[in-house]
């Protein structure tokens, strides 16, 4: 191929141009839904702790399943907590612990609904920010 020479052209009309300007800005066009994709991630994690709590605890009542709350601190960040007394009992279990009442518990064993609520989740999870990337590559190449 020495001494031949080619030409290479690109042609880019306005609204691609516009488009690539765009990509400049990303978090500006990413970062609103990316943020939507945590607070609906953090519904369907605690819709399938609440699901697996209801079909593993021995006599669910209620108050553990909906005691869950959700903050979102920004685009980066979110939670999900239970605070309520048992959560964490009936996640990693309590053998051979003591309660505040003085009640031994020799054998209590921990149903992970935290980490199986995880694994549940995580197609949804996972599609949430698909859905959201699309979005945000949507504005800016629309």
């Amino acid at each position: 191929m020495s001494g031949q020479a080619f030409t290479f052209q690109i042609n880019l009309d306005p609204t691609d141009l516009a488009a690539a300007a765009r990509i400049r800005d990303w978090p500006v066009y990413w970062l609103p839904f990316q943020q939507d994709a945590i607070t609906e991630s953090l519904d369907d994690l605690e819709t399938e702790a609440q699901s697996w709590m209801w079909s593993h605890f021995q006599n669910p009542t209620g108050r553990i399943e909906n005691a869950f709350e959700k903050d979102v601190f920004g685009p980066w960040t979110g939670q999900l907590y239970n605070g309520e007394d048992y959560a964490q009992r009936t996640n990693y279990g309590f053998n051979g612990m003591t309660d505040s009442l003085g009640r031994y518990f020799e054998f209590w064993p921990g149903i992970a609904w935290a980490e199986n609520a995880i694994v549940e989740a995580y197609p949804q999870v996972e599609q949430n920010f698909l859905v959201a990337f699309d979005k945000a590559v949507g504005r800016i190449h629309p």
